[in-house]
C-alpha cells in the first residue's frame, strides 16, 4: 500500500485491516470535516483511505441527533441543513469517482458520552418501532444522507446487551450496518455481537479494536477479539502526526 497522509482532524485515528491480506484502511473524522470544507473532502477522497468514520453522532435524552451542539435531526426531521447546507453534498462526494472511499460509518458514543444511556432509556420507554423517536431520526438521517452504510458502537459505559441489541436491530432495519469498537470488557461484546446476528445474521459486519489509550494492551492481542460470523477484524491505532509511513504500520497487523 502506499504511504497517505493522515489528515489534522481534532480526532485521527489510524484503522488496519488485522485479518485478511487486503488495502483496507480508515480515519475518524471530526469536526473540521465541515469547518475546513472543501478541502477535507478532497483530501479524503485522495488519501487512499477506503473507509471514514464521522465522529460523532451524540444522542440526547429525548432522541434528538446532535454533533458538535448543531443538531441533526429532531421530531423525526433532519434539520441539518439550517446550519450545515452544504453537509448532504460534502458526504455524498466522499463515495463519487474518482474516490478511494467506499464506507461511511457514523460513530456513537466514546469517553464520557452518554449517547447509550440515553438509547436505554428511550428504548425502554418507546421501543424501536416506527412511533419510536429513535426510529424517526435515524430514519430521517438515513433518508437525508443515504451514503451513510453503518453505525461505529464506541459504547464505553452502561454496557446494556439487551438495548444496545435492540438499537442496532432496527438500525440494520433502517439500511445501517455495524460496526463494533471495542477497548475492554470482552464478555458484553461477544454477547452484543451475538444477540445481534440472532436476529439479524447480517448486522454486524466488523469489529474494530481500539489499540489506544485504555485498550493500548490490545496492540498484541487483537486477534484474541474473535466474533463469531464476522470476518473483518482491525486495529486501531491514535495518531495526531501528518507523517505517517502506513506501509510499515500496517505490516506489524497484517499477520
Amino acid at each position: 500500500m502506499k504511504k497517505t497522509v493522515i489528515l489534522a482532524f481534532a480526532l485521527v485515528m489510524l484503522v488496519c485491516d488485522a485479518v485478511a491480506q487486503r488495502e483496507v484502511s480508515g480515519v475518524y473524522v471530526g469536526g473540521h470535516i465541515r469547518r475546513e470544507r472543501p478541502n477535507t473532502i478532497t483530501k479524503l477522497r485522495q488519501s487512499g483511505f477506503t473507509y471514514v468514520i464521522l465522529f460523532n453522532v451524540h444522542v440526547d435524552p429525548d432522541g434528538t441527533l446532535k454533533t458538535d451542539g448543531e443538531t441533526i435531526c429532531k421530531d423525526g426531521k433532519y434539520v441539518f441543513q439550517q446550519t450545515q447546507p452544504y453537509y448532504q453534498q460534502d458526504v455524498a462526494n466522499l463515495k463519487t469517482p474518482p474516490t478511494s472511499i467506499t464506507r461511511i460509518d457514523i460513530c456513537i458514543g466514546g469517553w464520557g458520552n452518554d449517547s447509550y444511556t440515553n438509547i436505554k432509556n428511550l428504548v425502554s420507554s418507546q421501543g424501536t418501532g416506527p412511533s419510536s423517536i429513535l426510529y424517526k431520526n435515524f430514519k430521517a438521517l438515513k433518508e437525508a444522507v443515504p451514503e451513510i452504510d453503518a453505525v461505529n458502537n464506541d459504547i464505553e459505559q452502561d454496557y446494556d446487551v439487551n438495548s444496545a441489541a435492540k438499537f442496532h436491530i432496527m438500525m440494520y432495519d433502517l439500511g445501517y450496518k455495524t460496526t463494533l469498537a471495542p477497548y475492554t470488557y470482552m464478555s458484553y461484546w461477544t454477547q452484543l455481537c451475538s444477540k445481534i446476528r440472532a436476529s439479524r445474521p447480517n448486522a454486524v459486519d466488523r469489529a474494530m479494536i481500539q489499540c489506544y489509550d485504555g485498550g493500548a494492551g490490545n496492540v498484541n492481542s487483537v486477534g484474541s477479539w474473535n466474533f463469531t460470523g464476522v470476518s473483518e477484524r482491525h486495529a486501531g491505532l491514535l495518531y495526531y502526526s501528518n507523517d505517517w509511513n502506513l506501509d510499515k504500520n500496517m505490516a506489524q497487523f497484517q499477520k
